[in-house]
């Protein structure tokens, strides 16, 4: 249970971060021309510190990582996240791999037991994602224990990205305000429930988010504004990192936004006459020094991951296992024969494959996804600080700002013509649509003499506080896991029996009617030494048996997840207990008793 003292040190710490957001953000707003009729004091001195902070590049952006930083800690102090995503679990799978320091893991002999979502099992165990957010959960469990704070980390770094990209784009000032409205996002920082009540789309509370690709987005888009003023290699090698970091992450949506910055940038450097020369000392040795070895360190990983290095280990994951296709213009791919387990060809046939080809042939179908698609970038992006889109349509003449709304308005097509769409798909723009938000408000307070418009600006800051203040309640509120809370009792079950002595085997049967969307069989990169092991009953007593007899040194206990509660109860390892497993009954009812016993024991 939470207690006193933690909801004490959460919300001191939300308030101080909350209130140093809004205290550097009016402090750099106010008008000269208030101060000019003060006289000296502290409330004077005061604001010009914080003008200094802003001025300051490092002051500023040191600032920026505190508050983003502090606000998510904030969180995980009531509560860490709880994976519940495929997508998750698939994250943390790379990143406890990385963590061991191995591209990817051998294939396990009982395999076929371990398959599921998102994870490739054959010819190595390994994630189907790039590798990029999983390193940075691995720099989470590998120094500060837990993966959840590498996640907050890239969260951090990505608001202090973006408010050195703003910098380059809007000034100082306004850079500053643009990067605490960013940190203290109310969408992006809290944990938001949603169709089947097991995905959240928070940035800095799961494993699942966008913030490293935003991350690559910003370097990439300050980065190239810098080079084509300035022509400085730092600026290069910046843009160069944030190239990598998009390729690691999102390669797709990174591809359109490279294309369209080198088309910018090709463009400026030809309308500034700048040589051959200039242009590859300053620019193509900083890419090649950080581009060469990153392509590099790519093919060992697709050569790691599928066996060829250019084939990339979500290509391989799909053709194993896909039913459908990305984009909806593209055909769908033909499903494999059979598949290996029931629960993955009732995903692949009953859903994804049904959903896609009903998108491509029926437009009712079509308008209801893509309905509520809309709906989701819109509340994601836009919600609290929609007002500002007033004056970002006076800005977007110009050369850059073109770019910018051209790239948003891309980001936002896709949502048209994809299969699914969730927010962090748009990650490549976001910095671009937060600066846009940032150069609206900009906009709008730069008109004089019209209070209401100051009085918007107020209040969309009052309502960001109010509003993140509000939503980092929700974790006190929800300690008590309802039945339907799937991923918060898996979690728990894994908890209780880590706490006891020795090893376990969980043996998932599911029911025919089983919902597809709540898969219990999820591990670690480690299918030997973990202390749990989830397991999936195949069905014949032929592969029980073999499972069994490889983990004969374990506890091993039945879960009946399609229960409310699931039901977990242990099996003796003697071979006429395990057959007793293949008429489908359970243990006997001084089993149920003795196991619910001592898994409350461990608690």
């Amino acid at each position: 249970m939470i207690s006193f003292n933690q909801v004490l040190l959460a919300f001191t710490v939300l308030g101080a971060a909350v209130l140093l957001g809004l205290t550097l953000a009016f402090g750099v707003l106010l008008p000269r021309s208030v101060e000019a009729h003060e006289e000296e004091g502290p409330l004077r001195r005061a604001r010009r510190t914080l003008r200094r902070w802003a001025v300051s590049p490092l002051a500023s952006l040191v600032a920026i990582f505190a508050i983003a930083f502090a606000c998510g800690l904030s969180n995980g102090i009531l509560r860490m996240p709880v994976p519940s995503v495929n997508d998750e679990f698939a994250y943390l799978l790379g990143a406890e791999t990385f963590a061991q320091g191995q591209l990817a893991n051998p294939r396990h002999p009982m395999w076929r037991h371990f398959e599921t979502f998102s994870v490739s099992s054959d010819p190595v165990y390994v994630s189907k994602y790039p590798p990029a957010a999983s390193a940075f959960l691995a720099v989470g469990q590998a120094f500060f224990g837990h993966p959840w704070y590498g996640q907050l980390l890239a969260y951090a770094l990505a608001c202090v990205a973006f408010a050195w990209m703003a910098r380059a784009w809007l000034g100082p000032r306004w850079a500053l305000v643009g990067g605490v409205l960013v940190a203290l996002h109310p969408v992006m920082q809290h944990f938001e429930e949603y169709d089947y009540n097991w995905s959240n789309y928070s940035w800095s509370h799961s494993y699942w988010g966008g913030a490293v690709t935003m991350l690559g987005a910003s370097l990439l888009f300050g980065g190239v504004r810098r080079f084509v003023r300035d022509q400085r290699p730092l600026d290069a090698t910046w843009m160069a990192v944030g190239i990598v970091v998009l390729a690691c992450s999102r390669p797709f949506e990174g591809a359109i936004a490279v294309v369209a910055v080198a088309a910018v940038l090709l463009g400026s450097l030809v309308r500034q006459r700048i040589g051959f020369g200039r242009v590859f000392v300053r620019l193509g040795l900083p890419m090649l020094a950080i581009g060469v070895p990153a392509l590099l360190f790519m093919l060992q990983y697709n050569e790691s991951t599928t066996g060829n290095p250019w084939r990339l280990a979500h290509q391989h994951y799909a053709d194993q296992y896909g039913a459908a296709a990305e984009l909806l213009i593209l055909d769908p791919k033909d499903p494999p024969a059979s598949y290996p387990n029931r629960e993955m060809g009732r995903f692949y046939h009953e859903w994804v494959r049904p959903a896609f080809l009903a998108q491509k042939s029926s437009w009712g179908h079509y308008w209801n996804f893509k309905g509520e698609a809309v709906g989701r970038f819109a509340w994601f992006y836009l919600s609290f600080a929609a007002p500002a889109l007033i004056g970002t349509f006076a800005i977007v003449r110009k050369r850059w700002w073109r770019l910018a709304a051209a790239l948003s308005l891309v980001s936002f097509g896709l949502v048209f013509v994809t299969f699914e769409f969730h927010p962090h798909y748009a990650a490549t723009a976001a910095p671009l649509i937060h600066l846009l938000l940032v150069a609206g408000l900009a906009r709008l307070w730069a008109v004089h003499g019209r209070f209401w418009i100051h009085a918007r600006l107020i209040a969309i800051l009052v309502i960001l506080a109010g509003s993140i203040t509000r939503l980092f309640m929700l974790p006190v509120r929800s300690e008590v896991i309802e039945p339907s809370d799937w991923p918060k009792a898996r979690a728990q079950i894994e908890l209780e029996l880590e706490a006891l002595p020795g090893d376990d085997l969980v043996l998932v049967r599911y029911r025919p009617d089983h919902s597809v969307f709540r898969e219990w069989v999820k591990n670690g990169a480690d299918l030997d030494g973990a202390p749990v092991v989830w397991a999936r009953d195949l069905g014949d007593e032929a592969s029980r048996t073999a499972l069994l007899d490889y983990y004969a040194g374990r506890r091993i206990w039945v879960l009946l997840p399609d229960e409310m509660p699931p039901v977990i109860t242990p099996l003796k390892l003697d071979r006429a207990e395990r057959s007793s497993l293949s008429d489908g009954t359970r243990a006997d009812a001084s089993s149920s008793a003795e196991a619910h016993a001592s898994l409350s024991s461990a608690r």
